[in-house]
């Protein structure tokens, strides 16, 4: 059975230690984070649930105006970013998951075709333009970016077809349709491709990029600063996708989630 691995904070001892069995969660969720409280955030089409470490549902939000979420991002516990591709919005809500501001359609900051979003820790969010090929960040109060990259088309590919972004130690990584992951700077220059391929999700922590393998039970650890890979094995699981939370490893199953810990 394929389950999928997500972790928010990477300890630097997990890559040796073995992970051991704590706890299941039932849930019916196609897609969930955690934060570095251990609190658990469902995405199930157009509602957005928070529940503790236990699985007990505290809060939830919905707007069915904006329809189905693409993504979350609860990078910041106090100041979490919902994404919806369709409308071409973003929603920011408090940690008792309170609207606290929304964008409006990004078509008003320029933004002709916004693909993929996530959280900048300096302020304001980072949003690709799928037609223009730029990456953007932006800051709601403002109409003009803070930064942008160029047209990436031309370096990277008309097929660069981004599928996850996120923001970690100054440095923002896009995911390709392709598995490839592309680094920027906190201005929007680009920097590199990281000699990698990465299937699905990822997280970056410690100076430490860590993804799934598409071979069972596998998970890849890359060093930014020495180019070096790793790998942690789950002894009959199918690691895919990436996340945790604490010293914790959270396990995806069908209608469930397998928690471990670390010795």
């Amino acid at each position: 059975m394929r389950a999928c691995l997500l972790f928010f904070l990477l300890l630097p001892f997990i890559a040796r230690d073995e992970p051991v069995f704590r706890r299941e969660i039932i849930f019916t969720s196609e897609k969930f984070q955690t934060d570095n409280l251990g609190n658990v955030f469902l995405v199930n089409q157009d509602v957005f649930t928070k529940c503790d470490a236990q699985g007990k549902v505290l809060k939830t939000f919905t707007d069915k105006k904006l329809g189905e979420i693409t993504s979350a991002d609860v990078g910041n516990s106090q100041r979490i970013m919902l994404f919806y591709r369709g409308p071409g919005e973003v929603v920011f809500l408090d940690n008792m998951l309170s609207e606290v501001k929304r964008t409006g359609n990004l078509s008003a900051f320029g933004i002709d075709n916004p693909w993929v979003a996530c959280l900048s820790q300096e302020r304001g969010f980072w949003v690709f333009d799928a037609s223009r090929g730029v990456l953007f960040r932006l800051d709601p109060p403002k109409k003009q970016p803070i930064s942008q990259s160029l047209n990436l088309f031309p370096l990277l590919g008309k097929t660069l077809n981004p599928v996850g972004i996120l923001e970690q130690e100054n440095r923002v990584f896009l995911r390709g349709e392709n598995g490839l992951i592309y680094t920027f700077d906190i201005f929007g220059n680009y920097l590199k491709t990281l000699p990698l391929t990465v299937p699905s999700d990822f997280q970056v922590a410690e100076s430490r990029v860590y993804y799934g393998l598409n071979e069972p039970g596998g998970m890849g650890i890359y060093e930014l600063k020495s180019d070096l890979n790793d790998t942690l094995w789950f002894k009959g699981e199918g690691v895919f996708v990436l996340w945790l939370s604490k010293s914790e490893i959270y396990l995806k199953y069908p209608g469930k989630i397998r928690i471990y810990g670390v010795k």
